[in-house]
């Protein structure tokens, strides 16, 4: 007779967990389509950019950019830096001493 007082608790916290249940995979799938269809459209914008906008893949996290084909006619040439010229002008010696 005790179970059937407690049934009605019981049904209420069943439910609560399985409408927490699925409310989360709703908000999942509503999730995992918005983030395709973002990628799929800034994927297809760059297709017609100049300037490539790195797109994150959200069902396996690449990156546009992890696989990019280097081209033949792109030559790499070291950038050379000149040494600094130090003038008598340049200021003075400044000696620090510990406190």
């Amino acid at each position: 007779m005790y179970i059937f007082g407690c049934l009605p608790f019981l049904l209420i916290v069943f439910g609560l967990f399985v409408a927490a249940f699925v409310i989360n995979t709703v908000l999942r799938v509503i999730n995992g389509t918005g983030a395709g269809a973002v990628y799929l459209w800034e994927s297809f914008r760059n297709l017609f950019r100049k300037e490539k906008k790195e797109v994150i893949n959200p069902f396996n996290g690449e990156s546009n950019f992890d696989n990019i084909r280097q081209s033949d006619d792109i030559s790499y040439s070291p950038t050379v830096q000149r040494p600094k010229r130090y003038e008598p002008s340049d200021g003075e010696i400044i000696e620090f001493e510990e406190i």
